[in-house]
């Protein structure tokens, strides 16, 4: 079965993974200079990871709308095609009918 839509732009706009699993505290730690106390580091962190979930839940929620709105707009393109072929077949049984 192929791919849906939400599951091709879940994974390239979705991280794969949490912070604490991409960047360790320890490694982030280790990003500033040893005279950084590490209860700014660790504040940092913690407010870095929640900016990081919360950016991951809008991507999730906009997938979300995205998929619904290709279904809408799936929807109204069968719909219009329908009516096209009702349109053409009505036409082409009054041709030959005259």
């Amino acid at each position: 079965m192929p791919p849906t839509e939400s599951q091709i732009l879940s994974s390239f706009l979705i991280p794969p993974s949490p912070l604490p699993v991409v960047l360790p505290p320890t490694a982030f730690a280790a990003l500033f200079p040893s005279s950084t106390p590490q209860a700014s580091i660790a504040h940092l962190y913690r407010l870095l990871s929640y900016q990081r979930a919360l950016l991951t839940d809008a991507v999730k929620k906009d997938i979300e709308d995205e998929a619904r709105r290709g279904v809408v707009q799936r929807r109204a393109v069968v719909k219009t095609r329908r009516a096209m072929e009702r349109g053409e077949d009505d036409e082409e049984e009054r041709i030959e009918m005259a």
